[in-house]
């Protein structure tokens, strides 16, 4: 937004006419002392002469140490009379900063008492002694330096901001007109604070005497009031703080006090009816000039939101920016305009950081400011962008909170900070916690509720005012009750529970989640109380009985328990086999050898003085005691056999590098693969950064090592390399023979759902071995304890709730309600197992189900119940094998949580686990790992590429986040975008819209055609003739009128005068078959017809009205007809799958809608037919804004090369073409003219091809629209911007106009998130009534959401992009577009099934040409039947006669059957006698194929206006002459076109070329070089 900046005289020349005008006036009063304008003047004197006299060593600014006072006024007074910059420092501030703020300074105005802060060397002025003789006053520029104002810079170093005089004019100059001149005013602010400025100049450049109150005034509220008000006051600013305190007292009567203004701090009060002032909001940074945005804050009305900041200042533009600098309606604020500042002081790197220009040149200071526009345009601060906050996933504003607070009665001041994951409420005032949160659950959400509260007497304040966040305290916790056990079950529990859990004391009454309880610790605490108490404890039972006395009561009712697995010697050898899933992995190692994706490459972090021997030795001490680590495999009759070696060292390889080597380093390391028959397992890689910081990777296959192994191996490292004597390992162990659990499988299983079908970017794949990658996301600080809570209320672990909301991402992706998901079970039951490294994990499918759209927390409890009730004693090979007929595991994507082990420290090095490195390859087409607040996702790249893997893993975050916020919403809320309300449209009718502009400007030309034109007056009196004729033949609103009028001058003046009649236009193009016109006018009633002498009887119409003869002697004026904008405007008739067309009924509104979007007075062509809806568009958009219509005839419409010279002489601005149209005029290999600036392409997809790229000329612009018929034309649209070569191939087609919707839905009706696709819907201001005479037609297409939304299926397949920009992807059922032309093939079927002989027919596109596919008696002319019943661009270009259609067993055509259209071998009975007939062709055969004869007729070959337009570009560059596109329809066979052409010079140039056409390429490069050599 930007004003217009008022005139900046700078602020002395405003001051010294004030002293002139008034120099008795009390300028400034402090306390007892009291100084006139004129003696405040002759003060400032004395400081410009000894500045004057001082050696100030060329530098430009001087400092004014001194607090609030008369010396401080007087100091920057007389630095600004020397003609120098001042800078003033409050000498309250700690001395070494002062000292860091004086640095650089040509000259110090202070104080004796201060003198000691100056640097030796600095003049300095410490005694303020009037002069009578001012030094000339100087005459500054705008942007010479004003003052110098220092601002806390994050490096603990004051920063100096630099503030010209434009800035400080502009400002003031606002000032004045805002809160008027003269009166009386406090100076309430540091001198180190940028609003004392503005506060001392605003005043002694307006008359305003300025009144210093001592520091106990300024600090005490109360105080302060009483102060303001005995001292008269009329205007006060004070920092946001002080403000808020003063606006909760109450006021005497009488007070003089008109305007309290505010600014420093988020403002979160409003003011009360009562206030006998007004309250004005100010925001700015120092960096440019104190205030920007200002606004008057209404009385409190209700509203929880902190009050608006308000406007730009005249002179200030404001921009909300993402991070490429593109408009955004919520983003960062960047300032612009006469306010922006120099920079900062010394500091080019800084400025060049925040002071940025965008892509128009305008220099931008960036505040890093989140902030957006309301409804009434005012700018709302959203608060830091390097301080957001989110509770639950959510971003909170914590100023909502406190301005809340704020209207509790009971409640003086109240300010919110996040601290240790905390919301914090800090209050002062009498107000008990549970009545403040009570009031505050009235108004606010859950997540908004503060979780510790903190009293206070007083807020802390800086010296500037502002809260004191540092000084807050940390709220303090009380210690939780604790209920003892009771039984000697519950009391081995607790100890159980305290070990696993690693809390303590643990009481009866605990609950196993609350404490931290989840799935893998869950059948830990199991194993422990098998073992203990000889009983079957599942880990269920901690779900179902979560808390110590029920888990008791549990167990004690169990019987006792069967032996419990056996556990085999850690000498375990080969007879002990292997277990399905290490059979799995040895297959699949066979099947694709040296492939990596079971590799599992471990990042450790190793930070102190580490010794590299002593860490290979717990390496392989660690080897040792895990036989795994040093097991083999040899094959024995197809079978792998383990074989466990005796220890060997393992060698620590060690190499030095930076931290960005060592990720390379380790992701090359991780990617070696494994040899199953010799081994290693195990390999260790050791990278040395410097000084203490080490990496260690340890890769190992994952036939010996699985997620929970990373945790062990961590643990006995640190322990190890400490020198620690550990016990030996249980050794490994395996279950019995497979358990009951076959059942429950088989009962899950026996419907099998379909595969899962994500949107990918590849085919997939099958193989064993697929090379994959991995992409990562952290999740924000919060959300994991709000998840764990969530999962609390549900009795449900950390795992499910993680993986339900994985379920539900799965499900909104892929419209699917039948989920089966891998998800890797621990295995480790047995005690002991917990403490071994090996491969106990068993991979087992969970089925959801999602159908009914329920809440997640109905998703949560069926996820809940699924992986309780999931037996772990079947291994997936025996699922597989008994249950899956193809073989494969039920699942494509699979889920591993994995809790990341603690931190261990041995010797003085710290122990961390950093990650799992990406191997390379991909264990299925998704993998989701969740580790702690880490998540990763592995993808197989023959399936999705990383922008996409990113795109999802960021979409499962933001699941996450909205399940916290609000788990009982239904899951097909999940990643819905929000939408604005539908737009209705203007008031406006189409015709109203000319004569608006008829109105402005009448004598301007409206439309021109060949030589002729007509002005807005003419036209207007013209269609009104023709508006009153009709009104007499009965037309008014909702009568459709037929328009039946060649191209020309009348066209126009016919379609006027429909509407402007009231009439809606129904278009019959006279190009078009008298059967299809006739079709039309039998669909709709229409009482007149309106059409041209010419054509009279043309149609059958009983009352015709002739637009170029009948006019005469009617009224000129403009009809009263009655129309409102939402009766009819015109029907138009698009193609129907039933070979009957459908009728568009479209109302004024939304097309009106659609204009008021457009802008610019144009000349535009008028290209388009009117039966195509983009016709209105041309016609409309030109009118509405004063623009010239540039009509074409048919002849030059269809011919590129006579277009292009069209446009070039009739000066033509702006095209609307389809793209094959736009195609053709770009591959005419014409120059285009430089008037030509914008290119708008629709109706079918836009393809950036090399000619295009050519075409496009820098001052051209290339628009790519989209938008049916039934959507008011255009609904969607996308400008192509920089270089054409940088476009992509298929450009997105973009965004909403305004006012319309475009929700795009899957299958069940819920909208997808941004990437997946969908079927795209229109909605809002765009939609038509319907379809005319066609209810069932319109309720199939009109449908009603769920929300009540009217919307339209467009049929199209659509995504939106990562920058919210529209993918178009193609149709969603037969409909296609030829031309520009929406054709749906079932039409032209119909319509060939018409004629007598063709028993079938089926059309389909084939290489972007329909193919008619014909089951006929006898070889039927069928083109010229199509073409007397169909416009050209529905008549087929091939046929292909067949037996039979080809179905598949459902009974449909099958399309994969169906042959490509091939050439009919036939007899070639003449051939081509002259050169120049050779010439052609040839050139017909190259682009048609097969051998063409000198009677060939063009069209019979497969001709088209499509390739008519390639051959006569061809023909131009082989013969060197132009051939016009109607010389081709004209002359269609090769001996006519020939003799059309011939002439001497064309013969010679079809010798040459039939020459060079019959050498090899290296032959004809060396016959031009020797023609050219001849010459």
């Amino acid at each position: 937004m930007t004003s217009d900046a008022p005139p900046s005289a700078s602020v002395l020349h405003l001051y010294q006419e004030r002293l002139l005008a008034t120099p008795e006036r009390v300028a400034v009063s402090a306390g007892q002392e009291h100084l006139t304008y004129g003696e405040l003047d002759r003060l400032a004197n004395g400081v410009a002469v000894r500045l004057g006299e001082s050696a100030l060593a060329g530098r430009r600014w001087v400092a004014v140490l001194a607090g609030r006072s008369i010396r401080q006024v007087a100091g920057q007074l007389g630095v600004m009379k020397a003609g120098l910059a001042f800078a003033p420092i409050d000498p309250a501030t700690p001395a070494e900063r002062v000292r860091a703020m004086l640095a650089g300074a040509a000259a110090v105005v202070t104080a004796p008492e201060w003198r000691d802060l100056v640097p030796d060397g600095v003049p300095v002025i410490d005694t303020l002694a009037a002069a009578d003789g001012p030094p000339p006053t100087p005459a500054p520029g705008p942007d010479d330096l004003a003052y110098v104002i220092h601002t806390s810079g994050s490096t603990g170093t004051p920063k100096g901001v630099l503030v010209p005089h434009r800035a400080l004019s502009n400002l003031i100059a606002w000032s004045h007109e805002t809160f008027g001149r003269d009166g009386r005013a406090p100076l309430l602010t540091s001198p180190n604070f940028d609003p004392s400025v503005w506060e001392i100049w605003m005043y002694l450049t307006g008359g305003t005497t300025m009144v210093i109150p001592d520091e106990r005034t300024r600090l005490s509220l109360p105080a302060l009031r009483d102060w303001i008000v005995e001292q008269e006051l009329t205007t006060c600013y004070a920092p946001t703080p002080i403000a808020e305190g003063l606006l909760g007292l109450s006021w005497p009567e009488g007070t003089g006090l008109a305007t309290l203004s505010t600014g420093g701090d988020r403002l979160t009060l409003y003011p009360r009816p009562e206030l006998p002032f007004r309250l004005v909001n100010l925001y700015g940074p120092a960096e440019c000039a104190v205030n920007t945005i200002a606004g008057e804050v209404p009385v409190h009305d209700g509203r929880t939101r902190p009050p608006a900041l308000g406007r730009p200042l005249p002179g200030v533009t404001v921009h909300l920016l993402d991070e490429e600098l593109r408009p955004v309606e919520e983003g960062e604020m960047y300032l612009g305009g006469v306010c922006v500042g120099l920079g900062y002081l010394d500091r080019p790197d800084l400025t060049a950081e925040r002071f940025v220009r965008d892509g128009e040149g305008r220099l931008l200071y960036r505040t890093g400011d989140l902030a957006r526009r309301d409804a009434a345009g005012d700018y709302e601060f959203l608060g830091r962008l390097d301080d957001q906050v989110k509770i639950r996933g959510n971003r909170v504003e914590l100023g909502e909170i406190e301005t809340v607070l704020g209207r509790h009665p009971r409640v003086r001041a109240a300010t919110t900070a996040v601290r240790g994951g905390d919301l914090v409420a800090y209050v002062v005032g009498p107000a008990a916690e549970q009545e403040v949160r009570a009031h505050l659950r009235r108004f606010l959400p859950d997540y908004m509720i503060p979780t510790a509260w903190v009293f206070l007497d007083e807020l802390p304040l800086t010296v500037n005012g502002k809260v004191d966040r540092a000084a807050l305290p940390d709220p303090v916790r009380r210690p939780r009750a604790i209920t003892p056990p009771g039984t000697p079950t519950e009391s081995a529990l607790a100890e159980i529970w305290q070990d696993v859990l690693g809390a303590a004391p643990i009481g009866a009454d605990d609950d196993f989640l609350a404490l931290g309880g989840q799935s893998l610790l869950a059948m830990r605490v199991a194993a422990r109380a098998c073992e203990r108490f000889g009983r079957p404890v599942e880990p269920r039972m901690l779900f179902e009985h979560p808390t110590v006395a029920a888990l008791a009561r549990a167990i004690d009712a169990l019987p006792q328990a069967a032996a419990a697995p056996a556990v085999a010697g850690a000498a375990a050898g080969a007879a002990d086999g292997v277990t399905p899933a290490q059979r799995r992995l040895w297959f699949i190692d066979q099947m694709a050898p040296g492939g990596s994706q079971y590799n599992v490459p471990i990042l450790f972090a190793l930070d102190g003085p580490l010794d590299a021997g002593r860490l290979e030795h717990a390496i392989n001490e660690i080897v040792r005691r895990h036989p795994p680590l040093r097991t083999r495999y040899e094959e024995h009759d197809g079978e792998p056999v383990p074989v466990v070696e005796p220890a060997a060292p393992v060698a620590l390889k060690v190499m030095d590098a930076t931290p960005r080597g060592a990720d390379a380093l380790a992701r090359h390391a991780a990617r070696d693969p494994f040899d199953l028959r010799n081994g290693p397992m195990l390999r260790a890689l050791l990278l040395r950064l410097g000084g203490d910081r080490h990496r260690l990777l340890v890769t190992v296959h994952h036939i010996a090592f699985d997620g929970w192994s990373a945790g062990v191996f961590l643990d006995e490292l640190a322990r190890l390399y400490a020198g620690e004597s550990l016990p030996e390992p249980a050794g490994p162990y395996r279950r019995g023979p497979a358990g009951d659990g076959l059942p429950y499988w088989r009962k899950m299983l026996e419907s099998p759902p379909e595969r899962l079908a994500l949107p990918g970017d590849g085919p997939g794949s099958a193989q064993p071995l697929r090379r994959g990658a991995r992409v990562r996301a952290t999740l924000p600080d919060g959300l994991l304890a709000e998840l764990e809570s969530l999962g609390l209320r549900a009795q449900a672990s950390p795992f499910m709730v993680l993986f339900a909301a994985f379920q539900a991402l799965l499900h909104r992706y892929s419209g699917q309600d039948d989920l089966v998901t891998g998800v890797p079970f621990a295995g480790r039951e047995a005690p002991g197992a917990d403490a071994l490294i090996g491969f106990f994990v068993e991979t087992l499918p969970i089925r959801t189900g999602l159908a009914g759209d329920p809440s997640f927390e109905s998703l949560l409890a069926q996820v809940r119940a699924a992986v309780l009730a999931t037996p772990t004693d079947v291994p997936l090979e025996e699922i597989v094998r008994e249950l899956c007929p193809d073989g494969r595991p039920p699942f494509d994507v699979m889920f591993a949580m994995q809790d990341p082990p603690d931190a261990r420290r041995g010797d003085g090095v710290t122990f961390r686990l950093l990650e799992e490195v990406e191997n390379g390859g991909a264990k299925a087409g998704l993998v989701l790992y969740a580790e702690g607040q880490e998540m990763s996702l592995e993808f197989a790249a023959d399936l999705f590429e990383r922008p996409t893997a990113e795109r999802l893993l960021g979409h499962y975050v933001r699941v996450l986040e909205q399940v916290a916020a609000d788990p009982a919403a239904p899951v097909s809320a999940l990643l819905a975008r929000g939408h604005e309300p539908p737009g209705r449209g203007p008031d406006r009718c189409l015709h109203g819209l000319f004569e608006q502009q008829a109105d402005r400007t009448p004598d301007a030309v409206a439309v021109e055609f060949e030589g002729a034109s007509l002005t807005y007056a003419e036209l207007d009196r013209r269609a009104n003739q023709l508006a009153h004729l009709l009104r007499e033949q009965g037309v008014g609103p909702e009568v459709p009128v037929a328009l039946h009028v060649r191209r020309s001058l009348d066209l126009p003046v016919a379609l006027l005068g429909i509407l402007k009649s009231g009439g809606a236009y129904v278009p019959l193009d006279p190009s078009y078959p008298e059967g299809r016109l006739t079709q039309v006018l039998g669909r709709v009633e229409t009482p007149v017809l309106v059409t041209h002498r010419a054509l009279a009887g043309s149609l059958p119409h009983p009352n015709p009205v002739h637009v170029d003869t009948d006019l005469g002697g009617r009224p000129d004026h403009r009809p009263d007809s009655g129309v409102t904008p939402d009766d009819l405007a015109y029907v138009l008739f698009t193609s129907g799958s039933t070979g009957q067309p459908k009728g568009v009924e479209m109302t004024h509104r939304p097309v009106a809608n659609l204009m008021a979007w457009h802008g610019g007075a144009y000349r535009s062509l008028q290209f388009t037919a009117l039966g195509f809806d983009v016709s209105v568009q041309e016609i409309f958009s030109t009118w509405a804004y004063g623009g010239t219509l540039v009509m074409v005839s048919d002849e030059v419409r269809r011919d590129p090369a006579a277009l292009l010279d069209h446009i070039a002489t009739n000066r033509v601005e702006r095209i609307f073409l389809p793209f094959v149209a736009l195609q053709s005029l770009a591959g005419a290999g014409i120059e285009p003219p430089e008037t030509l600036r914008e290119v708008i392409t629709a109706g079918e997809q836009l393809q950036v091809t090399p000619q295009l790229e050519r075409f496009v000329r820098p001052w051209m612009r290339l628009h790519n629209q989209y938008g049916p018929t039934e959507g008011a034309i255009i609904d969607i649209a996308h400008t192509l911007t920089g270089p054409p070569r940088d476009w992509p191939r298929l450009p997105p087609i973009g965004r909403p106009v305004p006012g319309v919707q475009t929700p795009i839905l899957n299958r069940l009706g819920h909208e997808v998130p941004d990437g997946v696709p969908g079927e795209l819907h229109l909605g809002g201001a765009c939609l038509a009534r319907g379809y005319h005479g066609r209810p069932d037609l319109t309720r199939e297409r009109f449908i009603t959401w769920r929300d009540g939304r009217r919307l339209y299926r467009t049929g199209d397949l659509a995504r939106r992009d990562a920058a919210g920009d529209i993918e178009f992807l193609g149709r969603a059922d037969d409909q296609v577009k030829i031309r520009g032309y929406r054709v749906e093939p079932g039409e032209i079927a119909a319509v060939l099934t018409g004629h007598p002989a063709v028993r079938e027919a089926f059309v389909m596109v084939r290489d972007g040409a329909l193919v008619a596919y014909v089951v006929a008696g006898g070889t039927p002319e069928l083109r010229p039947y199509l073409a007397e019943r169909l416009p050209e661009y529905m008549v087929p270009s091939a046929y292909v006669p067949l037996a039979a259609l080809p179905v598949n067993p459902s009974g449909k055509v099958d399309r994969q059957a169906l042959p490509e259209p091939g050439r009919v071998a036939r007899a070639v009975t003449a051939a081509p006698a002259t050169p120049v007939e050779q010439a052609v062709a040839a050139v017909w055969q190259e682009v048609l194929g097969g051998e063409v004869g000198r009677h060939d007729n063009l069209f019979d070959l497969g001709g088209n206006s499509l390739n008519a337009t390639r051959i006569a570009s061809r023909l131009r560059e082989a013969l060197d002459v132009r051939v016009p596109l109607r010389t081709l329809f004209a002359r269609p066979t090769v001996a006519e076109l020939a003799a059309e052409l011939a002439s001497p010079d064309v013969e010679t140039a079809a010798e040459l070329y039939l020459m060079v056409a019959a050498y090899s390429d290296e032959e004809a490069e060396a016959l031009l070089r020797s023609m050219e050599g001849d010459q």
